[in-house]
């Protein structure tokens, strides 16, 4: 019954004109999948620009493995979609590495009391930030500052179980100010 319902694939004659080599096929294809595999890769990733960009990336590997779909495995649409999620994975897998360079060379630079690097670095985590969800850096008086405020918070806090607050706290600190 799969092997039936693959036949029924309505983008299964468009995949076999483009591993035959069929350009206008390929742009057919294109033109049915851009928005859902742009809103797709958007959904996972959450910024707009990257996402198209990852969409045409999508498409580039589409172009490039089109020999390696097989009918009687997936659908087109689900073959499609799996190259989809596995380069937005990909893309925010670079991400993560991104973000985890910047602050090495942050924490390098404070640590060496490096006032130019340091500058440099901060720069550079805010020019990543305005494209990206931001992080938390600071220097350390700033974790110290919120600390004080949040238990000035917790003290006039009237009727409410202190141990709870002080875990929340604990918690809240991890995310101030990454060291």
């Amino acid at each position: 019954m799969l092997s039936f319902m693959r036949r029924d694939d309505p983008d299964l004659s468009l995949a076999e004109r483009i591993q035959g080599g069929d350009d206008a096929a390929f742009t057919e294809l294109m033109a049915r999948y851009k928005r859902p595999i742009l809103n797709f890769v958007y959904r996972l990733i959450g910024n707009a620009s990257e996402a198209d960009d990852v969409a045409q990336e999508v498409f580039v590997r589409v172009y490039r493995n089109i020999r390696k779909f097989r009918p009687d495995k997936a659908l087109f649409s689900s073959w499609l979609f799996q190259i989809a999620r596995n380069a937005a994975i990909d893309h925010l897998r670079r991400r993560t590495r991104r973000r985890e360079d910047l602050m090495r060379a942050w924490r390098e630079a404070r640590d060496a009391g490096d006032s130019a690097g340091l500058a440099d670095a901060v720069a550079s985590i805010r020019r990543f930030n305005d494209k990206n969800r931001p992080f938390a850096i600071g220097p350390q008086h700033l974790k110290a500052s919120w600390m004080a405020h949040r238990r000035a918070q917790l003290q006039t806090a009237q009727g409410i179980n202190l141990s709870r607050r002080r875990d929340e706290l604990r918690e809240y600190s991890r995310f101030a100010v990454i060291d």
